[in-house]
């Protein structure tokens, strides 16, 4: 018995269908008939290789194995993902850079391109991608890595890391010198480098027209305490002084500068972000010269001076760190939104709303809460929306947390509580005691305040920020605070490493 052979004849070529070529939609229509009919050839195929003779039997198998075969490739071939315009696949991949380990050949961005051959493509067209430039220990950094890097990003605007150790070596300074070549590219910068490799950067002046952010520091500590900054305005001819002119600076992170052997000169007067870690001599002089600041990170190494200094006014900053409380009595802070404090004292925090009457403060975030001391901020500042507290050893978070609760009456249905105005709330658990009962019935008294004909505010968010593991929550605080979150609050808990990151970035 003889059948008749079928012949499905494919309409690209192998080739077309190897490459990351996308297909045009007349291309896409030819392809999706292609796999209507194989996809019926096929059981008919397997119906005559069940009825075949012995001659014809292989013959049919063959057959039926290359429909097979091309109907998937056409298929793969028609896939969305591979329909996806490539400007719009280049913006998946760049979201993918916050989550790269820039250490790890087998990372994003390098396992970008393994996804498939057309993702691979577009990775390797959008520059962007890999513009990016981590170097943690020079020493031991891939040249390999460095170099596919440098061409992939062609022209690129480049962000760079570079965090020499404490020791240099002929890797090391090759390194950055071959950065410094290119810093005409450079956005973002952040350096930690040995004093001795300072010289090195000395080719940046005048050539970081792009650089908005710039973090530097030094790795030879040895704390000495003086001043290491110097006015814009001052001595020009100070040839250790790379920064000096960089005209799109806007912000920058200070770590440590105490064995620079000479002042470091920056354009303070441009600058609107400044986040340092110093001496409370080097910050007052510091902040004498940033009449534009928006935002500053202070952290004091050092003890407070026996005499308060004159009053510094900064009339644009909007949001402020400080580890040392006291400095707050030197500011003149008109502007001021948002603070976080280590501390609840609030007689320096009073004493900028007594300076500037017209600040409406919008958050408060401390390190360290006395209820009856949050209590007097929120007293004198009703302004406030956003509380967020880091719980310490040895505060009453239990108290703190009754303090916060609303408390009604029967009678004529009315809400006293401190904190009017907040509607959103953050507690960050560490090393201390707390009952989360008392954290939900805080929650779930603030949520069912009426939204209209109560002169509280309802609340709208909670943050709970769980930084140890025994800190975990019971089975019958989560059920509560899951009704909260189907009722529509937003319901936030965090733990672990997670936490501790979250609760950092409270402070800018």
């Amino acid at each position: 018995m003889s059948f008749n052979m079928i012949s499905v004849r494919a309409p690209f070529a192998q080739d077309f269908l190897d490459s990351s070529e996308r297909l045009s939609a007349s291309e896409f229509d030819i392809a999706t008939e292609f796999i209507r009919i194989g996809t019926i050839c096929i059981p008919y195929l397997d119906r005559l290789i069940g009825r075949a003779s012995s001659t014809e039997y292989k013959d049919l198998i063959v057959q039926r194995d290359e429909t097979v075969q091309q109907v998937l490739q056409y298929k793969n071939a028609t896939r969305a993902i591979r329909r996806i315009p490539p400007e719009i696949v280049s913006q998946f991949l760049l979201l993918a850079r916050p989550y790269m380990d820039y250490d790890d050949f087998e990372d994003p961005p390098w396992r970008l391109g393994h996804i498939c051959r057309y993702w691979r493509d577009v990775a390797l067209s959008t520059p962007e991608l890999w513009a990016e430039i981590v170097i943690m220990s020079p020493e031991r950094h891939p040249e390999e890595k460095f170099r596919t890097l440098m061409s992939r990003s062609s022209n690129a605007p480049l962000k760079v890391m570079f965090w020499s150790s404490y020791t240099t070596g002929a890797r090391t300074k090759d390194l950055l010198r071959r950065l410094v070549s290119c810093s005409h590219r450079w956005t973002s910068a952040s350096l930690v480098v040995l004093h001795a490799d300072w010289p090195l950067l000395l080719p940046l002046r005048d050539r970081i027209p792009s650089l908005y952010f710039l973090r530097i520091g030094v790795t030879d500590w040895e704390f000495s305490g003086r001043a290491f900054f110097k006015d814009a305005g001052g001595d020009n001819g100070n040839t250790m002084n790379p920064f000096e002119i960089a005209p799109s600076l806007r912000d920058v992170t200070i770590e440590d500068l105490s064995a620079l052997k000479t002042p470091l000169t920056l354009p303070f007067k441009q600058l609107t972000r400044f986040k340092v870690s110093t001496s409370h001599r080097t910050i007052t002089s510091v902040l004498t010269l940033v009449p534009n600041l928006e935002v500053a990170s202070l952290d004091f190494t050092d003890d407070p001076p026996a005499s308060g200094s004159q009053i510094i006014r900064l009339p644009h900053l909007r949001r402020i760190y400080v580890s040392d409380q006291t400095f707050l009595n030197q500011l003149e802070l008109p502007a001021l939104k948002e603070i976080f404090i280590v501390g609840t004292d609030p007689a320096p925090l009073l004493s900028i709303v007594k300076r500037s009457p017209s600040i409406k403060l919008h958050t408060l975030r401390v390190a360290g809460c006395n209820p009856s001391h949050i209590a007097r901020i929120l007293e004198a500042c009703p302004t406030i929306e956003v509380l967020c507290m880091q719980l310490m050893p040895g505060n009453k978070g239990n108290v703190l947390l009754n303090n916060l609760t609303v408390q009604s009456t029967s009678t004529d249905n009315k809400f006293t509580t401190i904190g009017p105005n907040i509607h959103t709330i953050g507690i960050s658990v560490d090393s201390v005691s707390v009952k989360y009962e008392l954290f939900v019935r805080m929650a779930e008294s603030r949520w069912q305040i009426p939204d209209k004909g109560s002169p509280c505010c309802r609340l709208r968010s909670v943050e709970l920020l769980l930084v140890k593991p025994e800190n975990e929550l019971e089975s019958p605080v989560t059920q509560r605070l899951d009704s909260l979150r189907d009722q529509g609050l937003r319901v936030s808990i965090v733990d672990g490493g997670r936490a501790l990151d979250a609760m950092m970035d409270w402070r800018i």
